[in-house]
């Protein structure tokens, strides 16, 4: 079996993994030939994480990793999700000699795969790239006509930003603005947003929600939407997951596929960011807790997710990811990953 330091070392390779806001939800319980996983809630407070179900898309991300790195150690690994009635107890993952998965070389990616937000090149992904990334379970649309109308339409997540206050101010309380402070207290370093020099300093002036409505008389909040749809549709394709039910475990389900699509992108070059923030939004209204949107901005979002599921063709299967993909060059800066907090029962030293 596996030793308390060799537990600690995939463990803390584990957890660079995607969350929302770079949240990093989750602690970990340790035994001999087991690792339970826990969600902390509210540690993700993002308006689009509607009853912790992106943070459970987020741990389901974590136990593909695990899965991959124990896979490279020739371990075998057996996954039962929320395995008791604490709701909390996202995962048990029991860890067994042989019998591993054979998809131990995505392992040295996961520290690889990172979120890049900037355009994309305009081409097609090659035959064999989306044949590489077929098992991972999801639809992608490649015409570019398509991905400009979809791209117009998830933007509209970015206007929303700059139009209420509720998501403004979650949103910028979540940015941080120097490494120093991003490792201090974890969240979207700004670099990671790739904006352009002068659009930094306008979009720290932008926290000031008065200032932003004198702005929005201009018409900012569109000009920056019709900004990001550009950069959205600089891409060689959009995808979606998607899930039977709305279940808690469907949602970690899906973030095990889309980790694993994501690694997958990462080892053949290709870039992806997600782009699920109406999806989210949209449940939120569906469940009739709308946060504090206007009803105008409510009917925009449900219209949108219309739009959505009709470039998509899914029907009412609930959403868990929308993503981009494209060939593009390095991201600017990376994300920081807090040391993986971990309790130890019975594991050998």
């Amino acid at each position: 079996m596996m030793s308390r330091e060799q537990y600690h070392t995939l463990l803390n390779i584990a957890v660079h993994a995607p969350s929302g806001d770079n949240a990093q939800p989750w602690r970990f319980v340790v035994g001999e030939d087991t690792i339970d996983l826990f969600n902390i809630p509210g540690k993700d407070s993002s308006p689009y994480n509607f009853v912790e179900r992106g943070s459970f898309f987020a741990h389901g991300t974590v136990i593909e990793n695990l899965c991959v790195l124990f896979s490279a150690e020739g371990y075998a690994t057996q996954v039962s999700l929320f395995p008791t009635s604490d709701p909390d107890h996202v995962a048990r993952l029991i860890v067994a000699e042989g019998g591993a998965r054979d998809d131990g070389r995505l392992a040295p990616l996961i520290t690889l795969r990172r979120t890049n937000r900037k355009p994309y090149r305009k081409m097609s992904l090659s035959t064999a790239h989306i044949q590489a990334m077929s098992e991972s379970g999801k639809t992608m649309i490649t015409d570019q006509k398509v991905i400009a109308d979809l791209a117009k339409t998830v933007s509209l997540s970015d206007r929303l930003i700059f139009e209420d206050k509720s998501i403004h101010d979650a949103i910028f309380s979540s940015i941080r603005w120097t490494p120093e402070e991003e490792r201090e207290k974890k969240g979207l370093y700004i670099k990671t947003l790739e904006l352009p020099p002068p659009a930094q300093i306008l979009f720290k002036r932008l926290k000031n929600w008065n200032f932003l409505k004198i702005l929005n008389h201009i018409g900012i909040s569109k000009l920056i939407a019709a900004q990001s749809a550009k950069g959205y549709a600089a891409s060689s394709a959009m995808g979606v997951i998607t899930m039977e039910s709305d279940d808690k475990k469907n949602f970690v389900r899906a973030g095990q596929r889309f980790q694993r699509l994501w690694l997958i992108a990462t080892e053949q070059g290709i870039s992806l960011q997600p782009v699920t923030a109406l999806a989210y939004l949209a449940q939120r209204i569906t469940a009739e807790a709308p946060l504090d949107l206007s009803p105008e901005h409510q009917d925009e979002i449900m219209k949108a997710d219309k739009n959505i599921r009709g470039i998509f063709g899914i029907g009412n299967e609930p959403i868990a990811m929308i993503f981009r993909m494209g060939y593009g060059e390095d991201p600017t800066a990376q994300s920081q990953k807090t040391e993986a907090h971990i309790t130890y029962t019975e594991v050998r030293q």
